[in-house]
């Protein structure tokens, strides 16, 4: 499993660990524990002046049109 982190070199923000794992933890059971290997979970945090935007993603096998509707 492969990590990048794309965070805003000039962020002056301090982000709880605990904020974000769940996130990853999501990102690694449902998307890319179903791959059989080369899987990556991106974690980008970048300043927008009044907020942190923090985002997790995969590139895990995804969900089907059905969940997908469900939602």
């Amino acid at each position: 499993m492969n990590i990048v982190w794309e965070v805003d070199p000039d962020i002056h923000a301090y982000i709880l660990p605990l904020a974000i794992q769940p996130l990853v933890e999501n990102a690694v059971k449902h998307g890319i524990q179903r791959r059989s290997s080369g899987s990556t979970v991106r974690i980008r945090i970048v300043d927008r002046e009044e907020a942190v935007e923090v985002a997790v993603s995969d590139d895990g096998v995804g969900m089907s049109e059905e969940d997908r509707a469900n939602l």
